[in-house]
C-alpha cells in the first residue's frame, strides 16, 4: 500500500526531508523510504509529501533522488524507528527550523499577507481565552480575600462582578437544585450533613427566649472559605455553560 501523499501542506509547519535525517543519523535511505511507507498506513502518521532531491555521489557528481517530507511528529516517529539512540540529532535539528522559521521574514506580499493572517488568528485566539479566564480570575480574586465564613448573601456579592451577576435568592435556588442545601422540611435551606462534614458550610445555633418562657432556635447557615472556592468554580462552570447553550 502506497503512503497517502499530501497536496495540501500547511506552509507554516516546519518540515524535513527524509534525505536530511537519514544523513543525521547515518541510516540507509532506502531502508527509511520503506519505514515511512509502513508507518503511513497508520492513519494517525498522517499524510506525507514526496518530492526529488539529489543525492552527492563519491566522484564529487550528484544523481537524482526520491524523497519524502516530513512534519515534525512524522519526523521523530521515523528517527525513532531507524536508530533511537541517534533520534536527540533530528529533535535538535528540527528545533533549529523552528527557530529560524519564527525570524524568518516574509519573503513575498503573498508571504506576508499569510502571516498577517495567522497573527491575527493568534491574537483572536488570545483574546477569546482572556475572555473565557478573566471572569473565573475575578471570581477567584474575589473569594481569595474571603477567609472567613460568611453568610451565603454575603457571598452572593462577593462573586459578582461586571462579568456576571447573582443575587441571593438565585443562590439559595442553585443550592437547593445542586443538593447542598436541603429543600423543604424543618431543615430547609440547611446544608447537607456530607457538606458540613467536608468543610464547605458551618452551621451556628443561637437561642432566644421568648416572653412566655419558651426557647426559640435560630439556627444561620454560613460557608467557610474552603466552600466558597469550591462552589465558585462550580457556578462558574454551571452559568458559563448555560449562556452558551
Amino acid at each position: 500500500m502506497l503512503p497517502q501523499l499530501s497536496t495540501n501542506s500547511n506552509t507554516n509547519e516546519v518540515k524535513i526531508t527524509l534525505k536530511e535525517i537519514t544523513d543525521l543519523i547515518s541510516a540507509e535511505h532506502n531502508k527509511a523510504m520503506k519505514v515511512v511507507e509502513k508507518l503511513s498506513q497508520e492513519p494517525s502518521f498522517g499524510r506525507v509529501e514526496k518530492l526529488a532531491t539529489h543525492q552527492n555521489m563519491p566522484n564529487g557528481g550528484t544523481k537524482p533522488l526520491q524523497t519524502y517530507q516530513l512534519n515534525k511528529k512524522q519526523a521523530i516517529a521515523v528517527g525513532a524507528k531507524l536508530n533511537n539512540a541517534l533520534l536527540m540529532k533530528v529533535i535538535d535539528r528540527l528545533e533549529e527550523l523552528e527557530r529560524k522559521r519564527a525570524y524568518q521574514l516574509p519573503q513575498s506580499f503573498a508571504d506576508a499577507l499569510r502571516l498577517a493572517a495567522d497573527l491575527e488568528e493568534t491574537n483572536q485566539k488570545l483574546i477569546a481565552q482572556n475572555n473565557e479566564m478573566m471572569p473565573k480570575a475575578l471570581f477567584a480574586d474575589s473569594v481569595a480575600q474571603s477567609h472567613t465564613s460568611i453568610l451565603i448573601g454575603q457571598f452572593a456579592k462577593a462573586i459578582s462582578n461586571e462579568e456576571f451577576t447573582i443575587g441571593q435568592n438565585r443562590l439559595f435556588t442553585w443550592l437547593r437544585d445542586n443538593k447542598y442545601l436541603i429543600k423543604g422540611g424543618v431543615r430547609h435551606n440547611q446544608p447537607m450533613q456530607k457538606y458540613i462534614d467536608n468543610g464547605y458550610f458551618e452551621v451556628i445555633e443561637r437561642t432566644t427566649n421568648n416572653p412566655d418562657g419558651s426557647v426559640r432556635i435560630n439556627i444561620t447557615t454560613k460557608i467557610t472559605g474552603k466552600g466558597q472556592v469550591a462552589l465558585t468554580d462550580k457556578i462558574v462552570s454551571y452559568f458559563n455553560t448555560k449562556e452558551v447553550a
